[in-house]
């Protein structure tokens, strides 16, 4: 043995020999505000009494060295494995002093004394390796838990976790199989709902079979009948449509009607509705009813009417007609008829179901253009008639008139343009009358043109040229280069003896203007004395 360690197994012996007050209790609990008493020293391991110098000998002087025989919660596991009892040097670097021990600084940590290498719970280190108490390093305890259903908290490396919880073990409402949470019942090998006869339980206990002793499974457990008993006397189930019932009542038969259909639901006879379509006597189903009109889209209607016309349950239609015609709704189906004779229609009226734009002559629909049936828009064919003098009977746009009749005879004449008897000269359907450009009689187009003279301007009179001389009368007029006056008809130079006129251009007769003619005495003559007038002059 070296002589460090003799000293150190010496060192508490003669430390005990210098004790003169008497011994405390050895073994009670002691700590660093708890010291032991006179002869004891607290152990800085078991935080426990020790006779002075007597028990520390088992602890380590080095790192490594063995401990000898530790309490069952202060396992190696627990404290920290590098521990080591206090040398006269002090701790070495990487070691703080604990309690009369060096801990290490590296995977431990001092608490109330104790090098604690698990965790430290409040008043103890602990392993540090369960679910309710789970750290390392002497930090503090920590709890796991979890959230999830089937799963059970575990303590790895001081750190929290989770793994799927045992068979058996229970969940909310349930017991956990399979790493699930059953709540119903579990038949071996998997979850069932367990509200069936033959599988019922909860809780995730062990299915059971009712059937055999006739009952029910009701919330989770077998029991009395909840269906019904049938003819056999029989519990059964009672969601049967031949049996169906509650209660241990007598089973009922479900029945419906036409266009309903019976169910037995929630263990009662009820009817619902067929598809709609479905073929019911003389029609179909619709919203449970039989139609036996014709279906709209949203109600059935009784088909008879021309908007909605139909049967056997069909899609109703609309009835229509075209021009003259009426529709109706007879016994379900569209038929079309003759309008009512007189009937407007489109710039006519309806006749024998065809629409009249022509006239009517009570038998037949007429064109209208005719003499013997005018007219327009189915109206009353007339016939047109009574047409005066110059004037003929037509039907024009199917209305009678009476339009002049050009070129025809008329009394003393020939009809012109504007229906008048023309007795006159008739130019290209005018009629000139007296006309001096257009003389003539009797309607004839051979017209003459009537020309006068510087003393009588041209007059038709009774379809012939005349000569108007009063028009002209005592007017100048230009005769033999003298310059007269018109007299009856004539240019009168000069009127000789009062009673004949002469041109006034001789010195025997000489004058103008219809003056008395003049016999000129020598040394005068008859000369031009100024332009056009012819007098005596030297």
């Amino acid at each position: 043995m070296s002589i460090r360690r003799i000293a150190w197994f010496t060192l508490p012996l003669l430390l005990a020999a210098c004790v003169v007050d008497a011994p405390g209790p050895a073994g009670r609990p002691c700590s660093a505000t708890d010291p032991c008493g006179p002869g004891t020293t607290c152990d800085p391991v078991t935080r426990s009494c020790v006779a002075a110098g007597g028990d520390l000998a088992r602890d380590r002087s080095q790192p490594g060295e063995p401990r000898g025989d530790l309490p069952a919660d202060l396992s190696p596991d627990t404290l920290a494995p590098d521990s080591f009892k206090i040398p006269d040097g002090g701790c070495p670097t990487g070691y703080n002093p604990c309690g009369g021990v060096c801990c290490p600084t590296n995977g431990a940590t001092c608490v109330d004394g104790v090098c604690c290498n698990g965790c430290w719970d409040g008043k103890s280190c602990q392993s540090g390796k369960t679910a309710s108490a789970c750290g390392v390093g002497g930090a503090a305890c920590k709890t796991c838990s979890t959230s999830a259903v089937c799963k059970a908290p575990t303590c790895t490396s001081g750190s929290c976790g989770e793994t799927d919880a045992a068979e058996g073990a229970t969940c909310p409402s349930g017991t956990c199989h399979a790493k699930s949470c059953c709540t119903g019942c579990w038949d071996g090998t998997s979850c069932q709902a367990g509200t069936s006869n033959s599988l019922c339980g909860k809780g995730g206990g062990a299915c059971s079979d009712c059937t055999p002793g006739g009952t029910t499974c009701k919330s989770g457990a077998c029991g009395g009948c909840d269906g019904c008993f049938n003819s056999a006397s029989a519990c059964v189930a009672g969601t049967e449509l031949t049996a169906c019932g509650s209660g241990g009542a007598k089973c009922e038969s479900c029945t419906a009607g036409e266009c309903k259909k019976a169910i037995c639901d929630q263990k009662k006879c009820g009817t619902q509705n067929v598809t709609d379509g479905t073929a019911c006597t003389n029609g179909k189903c619709y919203g449970g009813s039989c139609c036996t009109g014709c279906w709209n889209g949203s109600a059935c209607v009784a088909g008879t009417s021309t908007s909605a016309c139909g049967k056997g349950g069909a899609a109703c239609s609309p009835c229509s007609a075209g021009t003259c015609q009426t529709a109706s709704c007879t016994t379900g189906s569209c038929t079309t008829g003759n309008a009512t004779n007189g009937t407007a229609c489109t710039n006519g009226k309806c006749y024998n179901g065809s629409c009249c734009t022509g006239c009517w002559d009570g038998t037949f629909c007429m064109i209208g253009g005719a003499l013997t049936a005018c007219g327009t828009g189915g109206a009353t064919c007339a016939v047109c008639s009574g047409a005066g003098t110059c004037r003929r009977n037509a039907c024009q746009s199917g209305q009678c008139a009476t339009p002049p009749d050009p070129g025809a005879s008329c009394p003393g004449g020939v009809c012109d343009s504007s229906g008048s008897c023309c007795t006159g000269c008739l130019v290209s359907g005018t009629c000139y009358v007296n006309d001096v450009n257009h003389c003539g009689s009797g309607g004839t187009s051979s017209c003459k043109t009537c020309t006068g003279n510087d003393c009588a301007a041209p007059s038709c009179s009774g379809g012939g040229c005349t000569l108007d001389t009063a028009a002209k009368e005592d007017a100048e007029c230009p005769v033999g280069g003298n310059t007269g006056r018109c007299k009856s008809g004539s240019c009168c130079g000069c009127v000789v003896s009062g009673t004949s006129c002469t041109q006034g251009t001789s010195s025997t007769q000489c004058g103008n203007r219809a003056v008395s003619c003049q016999s000129c005495a020598a040394p005068t003559y008859c000369k031009l004395v100024y332009t056009a007038t012819y007098a005596c002059a030297p």
